[in-house]
């Protein structure tokens, strides 16, 4: 006996992977260039600090954008070789560490250096377009590639989120640290998530909390005992979310997705 699959079914299973990836992409797409203009909103702080003047606030501003610019053209090459979805994870990834040492960084040519690493974020650009438009036959790429694109919006939001974030904790250095965190999350949701909605909630009250969303995969709480290759970013998560004295709350299903919680109560904040 054999079996026929119906066109109709694979069209619209391909067409629902096509969303997935675009959602996915495009949510990545929007914090990595959140991060990639993060030295736009912690340059003034810096400036007092470090007693900068209008050249050096000029460079460390400047230097995570040169390197975006430049790092596009080996990531484009990187992508059409190896796939979207292994460069841009190791894009997010490779972000990461540099992210979390910036709040423990002290001198100005520290901020130079971590932010010539940090502007690779901003390479992502390179990296999605391509991976995105593979997805979505001739007729859609542009209204793919133009959903994609609105992820710029990231370098605004950073303009709303950071503020938020230093009131709360009442120190710039909290921002790197969420940053690296929420980078976390999301490189964990674009790799393995297979998910279709992402949603990040931020509450800033008597208590702070950021909480990340998603509709994939989930995973089994039975298995989060194993630190294996897939739960490795929950655990680096937990890790430097007790660095904040915060706490980290993952909670998920199979095939429910997963729910991943920073709190940084009250007495923390002054802390961090």
């Amino acid at each position: 006996m054999s079996v026929v699959n119906s066109p109709a079914a694979s069209s619209v299973t391909a067409d629902t992977t096509a969303w997935r990836v675009l959602s996915a992409s495009t949510f990545a797409f929007n914090i990595c260039f959140a991060v990639w203009m993060m030295f736009a909103i912690l340059g003034i702080p810096l400036k007092q600090q470090l007693h900068l003047t209008d050249t050096e606030f000029g460079l460390i501003a400047a230097t995570p954008v040169l390197t975006g610019s430049l790092a596009r053209v080996p990531l484009g090459i990187w992508t059409d070789r190896h796939g979207g979805r292994i460069v841009f994870f190791c894009t997010m990834a490779v972000t990461i560490v540099p992210i979390w040492l910036i709040a423990y960084a002290t001198a100005f040519w520290q901020f130079l250096v971590l932010g010539l690493f940090v502007g690779i974020a901003g390479g992502s650009f390179s990296v999605g377009t391509p991976c995105v438009a593979r997805w979505f036959p001739k007729a859609r790429q542009g209204l793919a590639m133009g959903v994609f694109g609105a992820g710029n919006s990231g370098a605004a939001l950073n303009k709303f989120v950071a503020p938020v974030l230093m009131l709360a904790a009442g120190t710039w250095a909290i921002v790197p640290r969420v940053y690296s965190i929420l980078q976390e999350a999301l490189s964990n949701v674009r790799k393995h998530a297979e998910a279709r909605h992402v949603n990040v909630t931020i509450v800033n009250d008597s208590g702070f909390s950021l909480l990340v969303e998603d509709d994939g995969l989930g995973y089994d709480p039975g298995d989060m005992g194993f630190l294996d290759e897939r739960h490795v970013g929950f655990h680096i998560m937990r890790e430097r979310a007790e660095r904040l004295s915060a706490r980290l709350q993952l909670t998920g299903s199979p095939r429910r997705g997963a729910r991943v919680e920073l709190i940084l109560p009250t007495h923390a904040r002054q802390a961090v």
